[in-house]
């Protein structure tokens, strides 16, 4: 796996991301299913080893500082709601934070303001620690609804 995972970055190999349906992610390079389980499986156990609780698609707009979509790798299962932690290689590889949050004049719809983010496995998670607890943070390019680039990171097409 670790091996497949390099060749794709070393490749990068180009594909359809099937996580970010709404926009042409043709030039950004995507993993398979099972791969990015592994990859997620790992990133989770490497997390927790460091006191993570929570998880970040950690991205750079054009517009301003850095922005975090978060997200807790705890989850509640069963009628007894017994406590996992889960993180799943589809988690890894895209979110999508509400960018009407972001400043970008004027007043659209918020279906018009989403951006979607794609993991971006040629750069290291890093952690954030903090009193109440620490945070592994993903880095993912940002892409909108319509396929542009909300980010310096994103190949531009």
């Amino acid at each position: 796996m670790v091996r497949k995972l390099q060749e794709s970055i070393n490749n990068n190999t180009p594909g359809t991301n099937p996580h970010c349906k709404d926009h042409d992610s043709s030039k950004i390079f995507v993993v398979d299913d099972a791969t990015a389980d592994v990859v997620a499986q790992a990133m989770k156990e490497w997390a927790l080893e460091r006191g993570c609780t929570h998880y970040s698609h950690w991205f750079q707009p054009m517009r301003g500082p850095t922005a975090e979509k978060h997200d807790s790798f705890i989850d509640f299962f069963g009628p007894n709601r017994d406590l996992r932690y889960e993180f799943s290689g589809e988690a890894l590889q895209r979110g999508e934070p509400d960018a009407s949050s972001f400043p970008g004049g004027g007043l659209r719809s918020t279906y018009q303001a989403r951006g979607y983010t794609a993991w971006d496995a040629s750069s290291p998670p890093f952690v954030i620690e903090a009193k109440n607890g620490n945070t592994l943070l993903i880095p993912t390019m940002y892409i909108s609804w319509t396929g542009e680039a909300l980010d310096n990171k994103t190949p531009r097409k």
